[in-house]
């Protein structure tokens, strides 16, 4: 696991509602601040495959512990 994908994650754990990279239009900062500001969360889109593979690493492990019965 690389060092970014990690420190994005850690964010994500820590309960961070946003994170926009410093590289993005402002366009894109002003569309996370819109939307923390109406009760939501924005992470810019370079960021958001990383979530989502640790929410769905974190899934599996729930299933994988919890089978149901057949």
């Amino acid at each position: 696991m690389s060092s970014e994908r990690q420190f994005v994650i850690d964010l994500f754990r820590a309960g961070d509602s946003a994170y926009v990279l410093k590289d993005q239009p402002i366009s894109d900062l002003l569309m996370g601040l819109q939307s923390i500001l109406s009760g939501g969360t924005y992470f810019s889109a370079q960021i958001q495959p990383t979530l989502l593979r640790y929410v769905d690493d974190l899934e599996n492990k729930i299933v994988s512990n919890n089978p149901t019965d057949s």
